[in-house]
């Protein structure tokens, strides 16, 4: 004859099965190299036309770009494809100062705001990463 599974057996299974099946259907994010110009505006690795077309599917973009030895990634919220190029406009943020000594980084004084638009067409050498899954 078999035992009735208590509540608290039943609850404790029906969580482990719960937590398997969102690791199952939950895949972290994983972001792929599309395309990196360097400050001219050359390719430097990877494909413009990959870019511009993961763009027109609507896949989400990020770009990371480094100066000064800080190094920052934004997700894109708005682009422009114009001419067969690539234009990011990254969100307005409240300024940062970065400091060495010990490594840290300060919010600017309020109403120091920064903003930046990054091309395929360079000035800043820029690696732009989609959206793979």
């Amino acid at each position: 004859m078999k035992k009735p599974i208590s509540e608290l057996t039943a609850l404790a299974i029906g969580a482990v099965a719960a937590a398997s099946a969102m690791n199952i259907s939950e895949k972290e994010p994983t972001w792929q190299l599309v395309y990196a110009n360097d400050a001219e505006g050359n390719a430097v690795e990877g494909s413009k036309d990959e870019l511009i077309e993961s763009i027109r599917e609507g896949k989400p973009v990020r770009v990371y770009w480094s100066g000064g030895g800080v190094e920052h990634v934004v997700d894109s919220n708005f682009l422009t494809v114009w001419g067969g190029e690539v234009f990011v406009q990254t969100p307005t943020i409240r300024g940062q100062r970065p400091y060495m000594d010990p490594p840290r980084v300060e919010l600017a004084d309020e109403g120091v705001e920064w903003t930046g638009l990054f091309g395929t067409t360079g000035v800043f050498p820029v690696r732009w990463y989609t959206l793979t899954n």
